[in-house]
């Protein structure tokens, strides 16, 4: 795996934009016209004058070999077939539920159906509601609420498109490395792409084709890495890991301040969006120690992370050095009152497709590694390293111990503050 292999990201492109042309398909008058079909209208978007592949130096960041795979993969999936195919019906099989009932679904007409609108305290169903079709960000995210009309029509998605190809239009990756370019054009589906059905012919029309294209691009990349080290890669291979990240002290880290001096409100704002930057940057690193784009965060939320990577020789080596890192982080620069906690499932194309058994299975492991918290630095060769739970000299009734937390030296004399708490103070005016 190398930064420098630009067919590695010319396939993981292929792979985001493999089924582009359902958008554009459904932005036609007809879009049922049997002699073109969504790869049809895709390659045709793609390398239109002012298409994606003209823009500029993405033309020549990519070889005319590596244009050629991104080519494919848009019009047949089959150029990197062992890759491209495979991940896409991996991606399907994860995604996809089969119609219950007689009626086929309609794809150029049938909105997303809003998953949250299933959820329901009692046994009785709820009433679907949908998606109409709106950019993401348009009316302050009062597009993400749904509707209770299922339709959509070829002039909803006609107004949507000339928006996008507008945006495509703009983008210029003259400074970009291909990974960049990548997220680039990952930022860019996600905005217009998150509220259009990925299938709905004899599928539930649930998931969107942002997901769908993102979920492909991500085991693409896993499924390239593990062929690279000379492994068969098919549906039984166990290809990739999954890791989950939990960051874990974040309610008592926050309300502490709540018992302490001054600033209350501003430290506990401070505080919320520090805890939510530690669960970025953590997966964010894990990505870049891969070399894999945001395609493969699969969610992050509420402390908690869960990163697809490849199952590859020196994986959990990687991750041992990382946990190692965090733990030395979290000691020192927060006396360890947060953790971060990794833990790692290798996982088959075919599990994949039964994801919440691999999520219980994950979960339950991070549920053990939160009662080892800082393992990594606290022992040395299976013995407790005393010394490293030996903090600073300050205490509570020190008159150097800040006014605000008590537990460090004052930084400042006139606020009577420590660094940190200065820091809290400071991110939340802000």
């Amino acid at each position: 795996m190398s930064k420098n292999d630009t067919t590695r990201q010319a396939v993981i492109l292929g792979a985001l934009l493999h089924d582009i042309g359902k958008f554009m398909q459904r932005a036609k008058d007809n879009p049922k016209k049997p002699m073109q079909t969504h790869s049809d209208w895709g390659i045709n978007w793609f390398q239109q004058k002012d298409g994606l592949r003209e823009r500029p130096r993405l033309a020549t960041m990519f070889s005319d070999n590596e244009l050629a795979i991104i080519d494919s993969s848009i019009l047949t999936h089959h150029e990197k077939v062992e890759f491209i195919s495979l991940a896409d019906a991996i991606s399907a099989g994860m995604e996809r539920i089969p119609l219950k009932n007689e009626e086929e679904g309609d794809p150029f007409a049938d909105r997303l159906i809003s998953t949250i609108s299933r959820i329901s305290i009692s046994n009785k169903r709820k009433e679907d509601r949908y998606h109409k079709l709106a950019l993401l960000g348009e009316t302050n995210l009062e597009e993400v609420f749904p509707e209770a009309d299922k339709n959509n029509s070829s002039k909803d998605y006609i107004g949507l498109l000339n928006r996008f190809n507008d945006e495509v239009k703009s983008l210029n990756f003259t400074r970009s490395s291909p990974l960049q370019a990548i997220e680039q054009i990952y930022f860019l589906l996600w905005k217009y792409t998150w509220c259009i059905p990925s299938a709905a012919y004899q599928h539930e029309p649930d998931v969107s084709l942002f997901d769908h294209l993102k979920t492909t691009a991500a085991i693409t990349a896993c499924l390239y890495d593990y062929k690279n080290e000379g492994n068969e890669i098919n549906i039984s291979s166990f290809v990739f890991q999954l890791i989950g990240g939990d960051i874990s002290g974040i309610q008592s880290y926050i309300f502490e301040v709540l018992s302490q001096q001054g600033n209350v409100a501003k430290r506990l704002r401070a505080r919320s969006l520090f805890v939510q930057l530690i669960s970025e940057i953590a997966s964010h690193k894990i990505l870049h120690t891969f070399d894999l784009s945001l395609c493969n965060l699969i969610i992050s939320a509420g402390g908690n992370f869960y990163i697809l990577i490849p199952n590859i020789k020196d994986a959990r080596n990687k991750l041992d050095k990382l946990q190692n890192e965090f733990d030395k982080w979290a000691l020192k620069e927060l006396r360890a009152e947060i953790s971060i906690h990794l833990a790692g499932s290798e996982v088959s194309g075919k599990a994949l497709g039964n994801f919440s058994q691999v999520l219980k299975k994950l979960k339950n492991e991070l549920s053990h590694r939160k009662y080892q918290p800082h393992k990594s630095i606290l022992l040395t060769e299976n013995r407790w390293a005393i010394e490293k739970f030996i903090q600073g000299e300050v205490i509570e009734n020190d008159e150097r111990a800040c006014k605000g937390c008590h537990k460090n030296p004052i930084a400042d004399d006139g606020q009577k503050l420590c660094r940190r708490c200065l820091d809290d103070v400071e991110i939340g005016k802000r």
